[in-house]
């Protein structure tokens, strides 16, 4: 427990955004974490990287996230454009 889920939502967070390395492991497990919490919770590809970069492997991933609820947008995503910045 890193306290983290209790300071986001004190601080009225909703969202969650995961960038990182890597994909695979490290931004998986805080996606999935997060969904898990309830934050509606977004990877954006274009800013991770795999350990394991085949095209199987990343379909199995994608498939594994989505059904934890994780969502996978692009830079170019609208979800992106609506973030606050404080």
């Amino acid at each position: 427990m890193t306290g983290l889920e209790e300071t986001l939502r004190k601080a009225g967070i909703a969202k969650v955004f995961v960038v990182g390395l890597a994909w695979d492991y490290c931004v998986k497990y805080t996606a999935m974490d997060a969904a898990k919490a309830g934050f509606e919770t977004f990877v954006i590809e274009e800013a991770t990287k795999a350990v394991n970069q085949s095209e199987q492997a990343a379909a199995s991933l994608r498939q594994e996230m989505l059904d934890a609820g994780v969502h996978h947008i692009c830079m170019d995503s609208d979800e992106l454009h609506v973030v606050e910045t404080r």
